[in-house]
């Protein structure tokens, strides 16, 4: 019978492993990695400064602990005091950069707080608002630094270069980890269904267990009804077949056992019957007709007179039927 129909077991497959990549912020900090050392390698070739050996050692420790703050920088605990305390240590080491090369600091102060910007909204997990404000405080630092070097009357040139840039690179990389974390959360979400699915499916396998095992009780209940009222009957025929015999009523004799036989028949017929309804799910017939059979059945083997007045609804509910 399981071979003819596909079970709900076999219905519920396991979905095939979905492989996918887990986004990685990392590349953003390598990404940006690129603009201080792009700056360094810019200064040793196009400014003077540098190129003396106290300056050159001194720019490449600057440049060097800028570096390595970078590479520390997503191993830093997501506290606010830590990221500020971050903030302000880098913006010390570009005024650092900035006045040991001042020959050409306004392209350095700009790059330099650009990428810096950008990586403090990606340390903060794209909350914006926290970063701005990391953000604005060290551009006044910079204004500052700025000031220094130029005055008022090169400044707003500057902040119409600086801010545009800045506010660029800072929604770049808010859109990015934005993105990044609903992948993580799809990803997530399918995790969830998958369990959900695979649980689902062991579900589905325990309720076929169990609907196979009622579906044999039921059968075995049937079974057991019909054969023991058949055997019962037998039982009191065969009876009444010695009975006669040992009085010698051979034609007596002669006629129970065919009825004996035809009931054995009936009985076989019935359990076939039977075990028809209960696989096809018709098996509430009306039972004032069976009982009245049942005693038909018996007045014809036992000769015994009986009359069947029986006032029982005609569909019976599953339970007491079985």
């Amino acid at each position: 019978m399981n071979k003819e129909r596909p079970t709900i077991r076999q219905s519920i497959s396991s979905p095939a492993p979905v492989a996918t990549a887990r986004p990685d912020e990392h590349w953003l900090y390598f990404l940006m990695l690129l603009m201080p050392e792009s700056i360094y390698g810019w200064l040793l070739y196009s400014a003077p400064a540098p190129r003396s050996l106290p300056s050159l050692l001194l720019i490449t420790a600057f440049f060097g602990l800028h570096i390595v703050l970078f590479l520390l920088a997503p191993r830093l605990p997501r506290r606010f005091g830590w990221l500020i305390g971050y903030a302000i240590v880098q913006s010390i080491l570009i005024f650092a950069i900035v006045l040991v090369t001042s020959a050409t600091p306004q392209p350095i102060t700009l790059l330099l707080f650009a990428a810096l910007a950008a990586q403090m909204v990606a340390l903060f997990q794209g909350a914006i608002r926290p970063a701005i404000g990391v953000s604005a405080l060290f551009l006044s630092i910079v204004v500052i630094d700025y000031l220094f070097f130029w005055g008022w009357s090169a400044l707003l040139g500057f902040l119409l270069v600086t801010l545009p840039l800045t506010a660029f690179l800072m929604a770049l990389v808010y859109l990015y980890l934005r993105q990044m974390h609903a992948h993580q959360e799809a990803q997530g979400l399918l995790t969830a269904l998958e369990a959900a699915h695979q649980q689902l499916a062991a579900y589905a396998a325990r309720v076929e267990d169990l609907t196979l095992t009622a579906e044999r009780q039921r059968l075995a209940r049937e079974l057991h009804d019909t054969l023991a009222q058949g055997l019962a009957g037998l039982l009191l025929q065969l009876e009444q077949v010695e009975s006669h015999l040992e009085r010698g009523n051979t034609v007596r004799a002669q006629s129970i056992i065919r009825q004996a036989m035809a009931r054995a028949r009936d009985r076989l017929a019935d359990a076939r019957h039977a075990i028809d309804d209960l696989r096809s799910g018709d098996f509430l017939l009306d039972v004032n007709d069976n009982v009245c059979a049942e005693v038909d059945r018996f007045c014809a083997a036992t000769a015994l007179p009986c009359h069947c007045a029986l006032q029982a609804p005609a569909q019976l509910p599953l339970v007491l039927h079985e």
